[in-house]
């Protein structure tokens, strides 16, 4: 496979290739007296190449010619290389919030990828709606990182579960009544978040339990009683869960002995969404407060008055995003821990209330009270990608598991994008990105 895509380069590096000889005074050459001294590219200027591999496909680059020699490797190993690549293309700064971790080849591949499925080929309007309209509201909705399963909870105190077929693209021409599900009727009360990590799936609800799933059989395995309703829940490592309740406290359980091993109170009302790492929580309530406490000494080292409480919630390496009740969507940055501050605050034209958002280094995922779900370039000036209005009494939660993505609604709506993966094609020319 290897073999055939680099003759593919190759023979478009030919038609680049220098001759040897001027042209006669026609400006013709003479195949019996000139002969084509072919190039080897991988020995070309730098200059030379960066033009040319300014035409080929990201994932081309990074997957097979950065293989073929050190010294191509070492060119398209450089940050440089793709952040000049990147503002060819978008002339903006990624990202918002910068760290040492942060790979410009990695983002310059998630961006373009985006722009192809989201913009270019207007990927929101190729959907499938799993659950139809039903009344009843569904406020969470959750993808496992293996792409095998759709979850999603609500207020008639059931989950739904979808068996996905993990390829990209593959679900999208079925129809939602091919696709197997399972209800979960474990719980007394609205179900209000999903979390899962490898093999296990966790569920909180208004009855003050947290349901723990064997993910391979959906068999509950646990029921871990709360003191009041758990609003929220993340896994900070595989045996240990953070949840936030409705009456302001944020507890930790311990997912083998079921049993809750810290209960503290950070916020002074309900803890709204929380999320967290093996160091740090990251939680917001509606006391307008954003807090972020180190748990190996279970202690606070920030509080950020959030203008109008946070509504939605996503942490991602150094940078927190929330979505607000006056419609913005502010970015913190976070890549110190004792430190954090606004970095942005960003306006994508919502008319209602922030109640979804997903970051990834490609695109902000964001979805409103207002029935939209917009698509934007995780950028201080963001392009829009997509936007879609839903009939849906407004949206609730949104996933993402690469470019796959999962929307609740208040109406009982459940609607999924499954959008093929984006492969370098026979060609791997691709001069429309």
């Amino acid at each position: 496979m290897m073999t055939r895509e680099l003759d593919s380069v190759s023979k478009h590096i030919e038609n680049l290739t220098i001759h040897a000889e001027d042209a006669t005074e026609e400006n013709t050459l003479s195949p019996s007296t000139n002969e084509q001294k072919h190039v080897d590219f991988t020995q070309m200027p730098q200059e030379i190449l960066v033009h040319i591999f300014s035409y080929i496909d990201a994932d081309f680059l990074v997957n097979v010619v950065s293989l073929v020699s050190k010294y191509l490797h070492d060119i398209l190993s450089n940050d440089q290389y793709w952040k000049m690549r990147l503002y060819k293309k978008f002339p903006q700064d990624f990202p918002i919030v910068n760290d040492s971790n942060f790979s410009m080849a990695d983002t310059s591949k998630e961006c373009i990828s985006c722009w192809k499925i989201w913009k270019k080929s207007n990927g929101l309007q190729n959907n499938i709606v799993l659950s139809q309209p039903s009344g009843c509201t569904v406020d969470c909705i959750h993808l496992t990182e293996d792409r095998n399963l759709c979850i999603c909870g609500g207020r008639d105190h059931n989950m739904t579960v979808w068996k996905l077929d993990p390829e990209p693209g593959a679900n999208i021409d079925t129809s939602s009544e091919k696709i197997p599900q399972k209800h979960l009727n474990h719980h007394k009360g609205w179900v209000w978040s999903i979390n899962s990590r490898p093999g296990e799936i966790c569920s909180t609800s208004f009855d003050t339990t947290m349901k723990l799933y064997n993910m391979q059989g959906l068999e509950i395995t646990r029921s871990i009683r709360a003191q009041a309703p758990v609003l929220c829940s993340t896994y900070v490592d595989e045996h240990t869960i953070a949840a936030g309740c409705i009456n302001a406290k944020t507890i930790m359980v311990d997912s083998r002995s079921g049993s809750i091993i810290r209960s503290d109170n950070f916020h002074k009302r309900s803890v709204l969404k929380i999320e967290s790492d093996s160091n740090y929580t990251v939680s917001t309530g509606e006391d307008g407060v954003l807090i972020i406490v180190d748990i190996r000494e279970m202690k606070i080292v920030q509080k950020i008055r959030t203008r109008g409480f946070a509504m939605a919630m996503n942490s991602s390496g150094k940078q927190i995003w929330t979505g607000s009740k006056t419609g913005l969507v502010q970015v913190y940055n976070a890549k110190n821990p004792n430190r954090v501050y606004e970095a942005a605050r960003l306006d994508y034209g919502f008319s209602g209330k922030v109640t979804a958002l997903r970051y990834t280094s490609g695109a902000v995922y964001a979805g409103s009270t207002d029935g939209w779900l917009k698509i934007f370039q995780p950028t201080l000036k963001p392009d829009c990608l997509g936007e879609l209005h839903l009939k849906s009494d407004g949206l609730t939660d949104i996933s993402v598991v690469d470019k796959r993505l999962a929307v609740s609604a208040g109406n009982g709506m459940v609607t999924l994008w499954d959008p093929a993966s984006t492969p370098p094609s026979e060609d791997p020319w691709d001069e429309s990105a």
